[in-house]
């Protein structure tokens, strides 16, 4: 049966370890393989910044902790591998020790021209369905940060930041992150 699945091309997590370690990252939603070439210098430098600030709070107020790719999070029958993910610590059970299987509190997500429209919309319906309670969308290029919320099983755009803004959430108390630094 499964493999009359992959003739139809409907893929699932473990025909993810029958690909070759090439560096391209793969996920797969409802049942459809994408694959993406390595991230640019410019989006790791911007990843990394978000990963340091959201890592050192996280860390001091002992709130959970924060994750980057490559890392699978499963969702039901759907995998990905998002940029960055934030698990707190009423729901640590979710990572486990090879993934993390269930909805992480916050993912973000870098735009590249490669990804934006998937990160835009397939993506976002994805986590959105599994019960994801905010989704992050970071413009480097652009200089922009789109927040999103969970509501009613559909994200709602509750905040833009753009420039020299400060990113807070209520998520997470007491967390301001200066854009200005993330770009620089």
């Amino acid at each position: 049966m499964v493999s009359a699945l992959r003739l139809r091309n409907y893929y699932i997590y473990d025909d993810l370890e029958t690909f070759p370690d090439d560096g391209k990252r793969r996920e797969i939603i409802a049942g459809d393989l994408y694959v993406n070439p390595s991230p640019l210098p410019r989006h790791q430098r911007v990843s990394r910044e978000f990963l340091v600030e959201l890592a050192l709070f996280l860390r001091h107020a002992g709130l959970g902790e924060v994750l980057d790719a490559p890392i699978d999070v499963r969702l039901g029958d759907d995998v990905f591998g998002p940029d960055i993910v934030v698990v707190l610590k009423a729901g640590q059970a979710v990572i486990r020790d090879k993934w993390i299987e269930g909805p992480p509190d916050i993912v973000i997500e870098i735009l590249s021209p490669s990804t934006e429209k998937v990160d835009r919309t397939t993506k976002a319906n994805a986590y959105a369905r599994h019960g994801v309670p905010e989704y992050w969308l970071v413009d480097a290029e652009g200089r922009r940060l789109e927040r999103y919320e969970l509501r009613d099983r559909a994200f709602e755009r509750v905040a833009i930041h753009a420039d020299a803004d400060v990113v807070t959430t209520p998520r997470l108390p007491g967390f301001r992150l200066e854009l200005g630094r993330v770009w620089a």
